[in-house]
């Protein structure tokens, strides 16, 4: 997460549980298991978006 998003407050509680998951298990040097946690909740990520697809 970079600075700016960091000082974002979370949209949601579960955003906000969500962040601290992912940073404890990323301290924790989890990596794999974040990557497949986010995957898992949200798998069209590494998909291209609409918006970049169509030069928006």
């Amino acid at each position: 997460m970079g600075a700016g998003e960091a000082q974002q407050p979370a949209r949601s509680v579960f955003e906000g549980v969500a962040r601290q998951i992912l940073g404890v298990l990323s301290l924790c040097g989890e990596h794999e298991i974040a990557r497949r946690l986010v995957a898992f909740v949200w798998p069209d990520l590494d998909r291209p978006s609409a918006e970049s697809r169509h030069g928006g």
